[in-house]
């Protein structure tokens, strides 16, 4: 079963894939992550734009957040929640 995607907004099913980027990639970080992992704690983020109407639908690479919060033994502080 192949489906054809669908925009989430519009239903459209025109899209292009790409990424999100400002002076670097961006990545998602989960507040459970290790730190101390052998393994970076972001997760980095991939887009697709609808064509149509310009939503920008996000994916995370999954199998690697379920690696590091399973691991994490504690809660993972984000440097900007650090005052």
């Amino acid at each position: 079963m192949n489906e054809e995607k669908k925009c989430l907004r519009c239903g459209g099913t025109n899209f292009e894939p790409g990424s999100i980027q400002s002076s670097g990639r961006i990545c998602f970080r989960p507040k459970k992550a290790n730190f101390l992992s052998t393994k970076t704690a972001d997760v980095c983020v991939e887009a697709n734009i609808c064509i149509d109407c310009g939503h920008i639908e996000c994916i995370g690479d999954a199998k690697k957040t379920k690696l590091l919060v399973k691991t994490s033994p504690r809660q993972a502080v984000c440097p900007a929640d650090m005052s």
